[in-house]
């Protein structure tokens, strides 16, 4: 049965179970790799090329949905299509994108203010009855800062579907992949969920944590919680000044407060010393805010890897805010920045 994406009229569709072949066994496929977001040492798995007769190899892009602050790999060539569903206030209207070929079906949908920690069974059922199959499994997922479950579904003839479906924040957004193929095909499809769904950046779309920096009152928004690093550095005049770094790994993001007035310590050392500090260059700098605070806004380049920050000399203080990724996607880091140095607050 291939996979037709009207089906998903009345479900979060999302994919599914199992986890990924073994890497060794994939390894030596001549499918380009892509880095996992927010990882500067991890690969997806490539899709095993096995499928008898048919030899599926693909090309894996990045695919950005703006609206909710999203990002998800699919086959280059994957389309776009919308779903009307049914909805508590009449209908809402889901997006995504979908790829389907001669051995299968990979894709994903993306639902506003949907669902809940308590909808995983009745979603994964609609989504069984909505191509005539059964669900066989469900049980949680961990995707960091967010809630999911993984499940299995089986349906025609000896067809399977491995999903996961994401309720990304507390306002109910929900992610949900999925893919489809011949259940002797089982080494194939496990191998593309395990880069489907480990392709998944939401890390821009879940709830913001609030913290106090309490010898500053500078409060700043992290997307989990975040313990300080004491940073100890020199000033202009060779004075020793205290900082606290509040670096949040699941985003490669942060916020740096030095305690240190303007004129003994600028934005210009703050950056100097965070480029020694990451081993890298700064390659540019433009003016810029934080909160409404004048300052500047650099990028320093650490071997692949561009990390945006914005600094401002405030009256007691000097205020980092930064975040890094790969270089072909430091639009993510710069959009990040852009969010967290809008909602500081500076007292």
């Amino acid at each position: 049965m291939r996979w037709v994406p009207a089906a998903l009229l009345v479900v979060l569709a999302a994919t599914a179970c199992g986890g990924g072949a073994d890497p060794a066994a994939v390894a030596g496929t001549p499918t380009p790799t892509i880095d996992i977001a927010g990882s500067r040492d991890s690969f997806v798995p490539p899709p095993v090329v096995r499928s008898p007769g048919t030899g599926v190899l693909f090309d894996w892009v990045t695919f950005d949905d703006a609206k909710g602050y999203t990002s998800t790999a699919l086959p280059e060539g994957a389309t776009p299509f919308e779903n009307a569903l049914p909805g508590q206030d009449g209908t809402t209207t889901s997006r995504g994108h979908v790829f389907e070929h001669a051995a299968g079906v990979i894709g994903y949908e993306l639902i506003d203010a949907y669902a809940d920690g308590d909808d995983f069974a009745k979603l994964a059922a609609l989504l069984a009855s909505s191509v005539e199959g059964s669900v066989v499994s469900i049980e949680p997922a961990e995707v960091t800062q967010a809630l999911a479950a993984d499940g299995e579904i089986v349906h025609g003839d000896d067809e399977v579907m491995l999903f996961r479906i994401v309720v990304v924040n507390e306002a109910g957004d929900v992610w949900a992949g999925f893919v489809g193929g011949p259940e002797d095909d089982r080494e194939r499809l496990e191998s593309e969920f395990a880069r489907l769904t480990l392709s998944l950046d939401v890390r821009s779309a879940v709830d913001w944590v609030y913290l106090t920096d309490e010898p500053s009152g500078i409060v700043a928004p992290f997307r989990s919680e975040v313990e300080p690093r004491s940073w100890y550095l020199a000033d202009a005049g060779g004075a020793a000044t205290s900082a606290r770094v509040y670096n949040d790994w699941n985003t490669s993001s942060g916020v740096i407060v030095v305690d240190a007035a303007p004129g003994g310590f600028g934005p210009e050392d703050a950056l100097a010393l965070r480029a020694e500090e990451l081993g890298g260059t700064v390659e540019s700098s433009e003016p810029s805010d934080i909160a409404g605070h004048a300052g500047v806004e650099a990028v320093i380049d650490d071997q692949g890897w561009q990390w945006v920050h914005r600094v401002v000399a405030l009256d007691d203080h000097v205020l980092v805010v930064y975040a890094g990724n790969l270089a072909e996607r430091v639009g993510y880091a710069r959009n990040l920045v852009a969010m967290v140095s809008e909602a500081v607050t500076i007292p």
